[in-house]
Parts: structure tokens; C-alpha cells; sequence
């Protein structure tokens, strides 16, 4: 069974990469690298205006920024190479047009509902393309992935990491994790939002000071370990066996460490209470950027503590090692703390992408809510107690087919997409 679904996880990345790439570049074009405009950039998030703009960015940050910025770089350099890092690197720069693109149709299509505003692919599919099917399927499948799939991944991810400096009994961590999560989670999406904007800031900073302090005590090293990823990234014999899965591996992971073409992005946005649809969009991009940033620096302090390409499986162990090894007892506090904040955002980001998919599913009704958020406290119940392997595996899948869905979707929207961002520049 595990079997036929790594050979169906690997047709379907093969397929999202081939789509990733061209529409990617059909979109840059078109838009004439609207998505590398800074000086759009800098002023979308410096602009004066009473909306939840920043908020809403912290809460996609949250979501782009978990165990994938840690454990999959470490994991994508394991099974393809250093010159993965190189691809993540280029598909997560084109693929940020796709962030810019989702958010602009999910700020134009989002709805009302009792004060809180929600959108992302299922309402652009919906309203947008007029394809009801397609819109729920959307919809159900980013449910499951995230309830489901993702949530009990961090959730597991915490326990393990915890593991390393403390014997706490599983169902102590999950009992814990539930409580906290359930205060959060059950003050609404305001206070979800507010949590975030403490939360992701600070981790952030933490993570990206302690990794540079690592690259300058390793600096000796930078220039070869730059040669060596450029070296792998390159490496084209042989093409299919090595070539190929490493570009694709590249794009994965860069999908996941960004979001871009997923359409979670677009989700998180549609919360904010901005009328500007292109200033969301440019908001997102940066969000996009930071996720690099994370990707780049976990990926230099791996391969410069550790420039042997023989990478233990085990990503978080692998990068708990390299702070330990470090910077000592303080580097295990920072990577710890580090974890737990990233894998929580995401718990909490995750949440928010499964109460939207609901209420959409639910036709735009906001109740049987606290059904969705007692299955968030099992799935964090049983994402600590069970071994994720093949919940990763589903999610893979049903990322991919998200992926495939959206990027049908926005291509199928290209005029509307046009005209709105040309009308609003």
C-alpha cells in the first residue's frame, strides 16, 4: 500500500512541477516581474491603514514557516543532494508570483461572514471560475491535508523534539498541547491572529540570529560549501536518475517551505479587512521571501557544520545535533524553543485553513464550530501518539493535487487576474 502511494505521490509532484514551472513564468511575464518590485514591496507593508493587514501576514508566515523550513531542507538535501538547495531556492523566487496571484483573486472573491472575512481557491473557483465541484473538492481536500494531516505532524514533531532533553509521558505532551491549543484556538480567529503576531516575529528573529552566529563561527567554509551546492545543482549525468529527481525534490520542498501554488496563502489573506486586492498580494510576497530566507540559512548551517552529503534521515535530529554542537546548551534551548513556536504557528495556521474549508463546505454557515475544533484537539492527540511516516505521505498527495487544482484555477482566471491588478496599478 505505502508502496503504490510513493509511486502515486511521485506522478503527481512530477505533473505540479511541470505546471509550477510554466505557469510561473507564463504569469512573471505577462505581469512583467511584478513579483520582484520592491519598491512595491517596501511600500505595500509601510502604508498607514486600519486593517489586519500585518496580522493576517503573521498568520501565513505561521504557516509557511514550521517543520519544513527545518526538517525538509534537511530531509530534501538527504535524498537529492546539496543542489537541491540551489532549485528550492530559484522555484520559490518564480513561484512567488503564484502567491501574489491567489491573494489578489482571494481578496477580490472573499465574503463576509458575521464580521470575519474568508476566501482563498475554493471561493476564486466558486465565484470566480463558476465551477462548484471543483470548489468543493478544493475545499475538502485542504481540509483533510490540514486537520487531519499537518496539524498531527507538528504536533508529533513537538514530542520528538522534547524527547531529545526530557522523558514526559506522550499522552502528558498531547494533554498539554490540547489545552493550550484549545484556549487559542476557541477565543475565534481574532485571537488566533494575535497569538500569531507575537509568536511568529519572535521565533523568527531567534532562528535567523542563531544561524548566522553558526555560518560566521563555520565562515572559513561558506565559499566551498556555495561551490558545492552550485557543483550538485548542475550535475546532469545521469539526467533521470539524478538530474530530474533532485529538480524535483527541489520544487517540493520549495513549494513546501513557501506555499506558493498551494493556495493556503490565499486563504489566510482573505481574512484581512484590506480593500486593496494587489496590496494583499504584494503583502504576501514578502512572506514569501522571509520562508526563503529560513530555507537558505537551515540550509547553509547544515551543509557547513555538516558539508558531508551523508545526512541523517532524521532531519530534526540532524539540525538539533548542529546547534548542540555549536553553540552547546544554549544552541539546544534556541533550536527547542525554535521548534516548538514553528510547529505551533503552523498548528494554528492549519487550523485556521480547516475552519475556513468547513464553512465553506458548510455553505458560507459558521456553526457546528466546535465540531472542527474538538477534531483539531484528536488530531493533536493523535498526531503525538502515532508515528507520522505515512500521514506525510497523504499529505505529499493531497498537496500535490491542491496544487494541480489551484493552478488550473488561476489559469482558467488569467483575463480576470489582468484586469483587476491593471485596473488597481
Amino acid at each position: 500500500m505505502v508502496i503504490i502511494l510513493l509511486i502515486i505521490k511521485k506522478i503527481l509532484w512530477f505533473i505540479a512541477t511541470i505546471l509550477l514551472i510554466f505557469s510561473s513564468l507564463y504569469f512573471i511575464i505577462k505581469l512583467r516581474f511584478i513579483n520582484f518590485n520592491l519598491k512595491k514591496l517596501k511600500k505595500s507593508i509601510l502604508k498607514k491603514e486600519s486593517s489586519n493587514k500585518v496580522s493576517v501576514l503573521f498568520l501565513s508566515i505561521g504557516g509557511r514557516i514550521g517543520v519544513g523550513s527545518i526538517a525538509g531542507v534537511a530531509l530534501s538535501i538527504y535524498f537529492g543532494g546539496p543542489g537541491t538547495i540551489f532549485w528550492l531556492f530559484v522555484f520559490s523566487l518564480l513561484t512567488s508570483i503564484l502567491s501574489f496571484i491567489e491573494v489578489v483573486m482571494s481578496s477580490k472573491y472573499k465574503i463576509k461572514i458575521n464580521g470575519s472575512y474568508y476566501g482563498g481557491p475554493s471561493y476564486y473557483l466558486r465565484y470566480g471560475l463558476n465551477n462548484k465541484k471543483l470548489s468543493i473538492i478544493y475545499a475538502l481536500l485542504l481540509f483533510l491535508c490540514y486537520i487531519f494531516g499537518f496539524i498531527g505532524i507538528q504536533a508529533n514533531t513537538i514530542n520528538i523534539c522534547l524527547s531529545h532533553y526530557v522523558f514526559i509521558p506522550k499522552y502528558l505532551v498531547a494533554t498539554i498541547l490540547i489545552i493550550i491549543t484549545s484556549i487559542i484556538i476557541f477565543g475565534g480567529d481574532k485571537r488566533i491572529m494575535n497569538v500569531s503576531k507575537y509568536i511568529v516575529p519572535f521565533m523568527t528573529i531567534i532562528y535567523i540570529i542563531s544561524c548566522l552566529i553558526i555560518i560566521w563561527l563555520y565562515r572559513y567554509n561558506f565559499i566551498d560549501i556555495i561551490k558545492l551546492i552550485m557543483d550538485s545543482a548542475f550535475s546532469v549525468k545521469p539526467f533521470f536518475s539524478s538530474f530530474i529527481p533532485m529538480l524535483i525534490i527541489g520544487a517540493q520542498r520549495g513549494i513546501f517551505a513557501t506555499e506558493s501554488g498551494i493556495g493556503t496563502t490565499a486563504t489566510s489573506s482573505g481574512a484581512s479587512s484590506s480593500l486593496d486586492v494587489v496590496e494583499q498580494g504584494y503583502i504576501q510576497i514578502i512572506g514569501v521571501y522571509l520562508s526563503i530566507i529560513i530555507c537558505l540559512l537551515t540550509a547553509f548551517v547544515i551543509l557547513i557544520v555538516n558539508s558531508s552529503t551523508n545526512i541523517d534521515v532524521n532531519g530534526i535530529s540532524l539540525v538539533n545535533h548542529i546547534f548542540h554542537s555549536s553553540l552547546g546548551k544554549l544552541g539546544d534551548i534556541i533550536f527547542l524553543i525554535s521548534v516548538i513556536l514553528f510547529s505551533f504557528s503552523t498548528i494554528l495556521t492549519g487550523y485556521y485553513y480547516g475552519e475556513s474549508s468547513f464553512i465553506f463546505l458548510n455553505n458560507n454557515n459558521k456553526s457546528y464550530m466546535l465540531l472542527i475544533k474538538l477534531l483539531t484537539c484528536i488530531s493533536v492527540y493523535f498526531g503525538v501518539m502515532v508515528n507520522e511516516s505515512f500521514i506525510w505521505v497523504l499529505a505529499d498527495i493531497m498537496v500535490a493535487i491542491l496544487t494541480i487544482i489551484n493552478i488550473y484555477g488561476l489559469f482558467s482566471l488569467r483575463k480576470n487576474i489582468f484586469e483587476q491588478i491593471y485596473y488597481d496599478k
